[in-house]
């Protein structure tokens, strides 16, 4: 009902260099910034031109940037993050951090279970749920129950959809949470 259109949350690359300049302003010279995946977002990008406009401002700097696409979100960054805050107290070298975490981000899998599909296929951020392949996506994995139920109930099914990789794939599609939730654990024992 808002009548101001909603911003982004993706940060510009003077957010990234304000953070830059702060960091080493206090001694830092070495940075890690794990991002979003770039096939969704234009954080990776912002980070990176960051990066190069930083070493415009301090050429002489002995500063080393390390971006990294996670080809993930959330919880997926968080378990990567941890596993770099491990290696640092490890003492390993921030090269090394990196091509491991890139290692790592290969075999990261998150599910989500979408409670409405509609703002999220209006957005085109999941290929899959985008406008011109919703309804064929919806007919495949439903074979005509999702439009019937979201007909009959005024309500959207649930989609599962798989993060991997910076690609997102839909593991299935249910009328309730709890059916979603056993798909999850479903396609997560078979990864196990």
């Amino acid at each position: 009902t808002s009548k101001r259109p909603s911003g982004t949350a993706q940060p510009s690359p003077n957010d990234f260099l304000r953070a830059y300049l702060e960091l080493f302003a206090k001694g830092y010279n070495c940075f890690l910034v794990l991002t979003v995946p770039e096939s969704k977002s234009g954080t990776y990008n912002s980070a990176l031109l960051a990066a190069g406009l930083f070493r415009e401002h301090h050429p002489k700097a002995e500063v080393n940037i390390e971006v990294v696409d996670t080809g993930t979100t959330a919880a997926g960054i968080e378990h990567l993050a941890q596993e770099a805050v491990e290696l640092i107290t490890q003492g390993e070298f921030l090269s090394h951090i990196v091509e491991q975490l890139r290692y790592l981000a290969g075999k990261v899998e998150i599910f989500l279970a979408l409670d409405k599909i509609d703002y999220i296929s209006s957005s085109g951020r999941i290929e899959a749920l985008s406008s011109t392949k919703l309804k064929e996506t919806l007919l495949h994995y439903a074979q005509g129950l999702a439009s019937w139920f979201a007909r009959a109930t005024h309500r959207s099914p649930k989609v599962v959809i798989s993060l991997k990789n910076g690609k997102e794939k839909i593991a299935g599609l249910s009328r309730f949470y709890p059916q979603a939730t056993g798909i999850m654990g479903r396609e997560i024992e078979k990864r196990v």
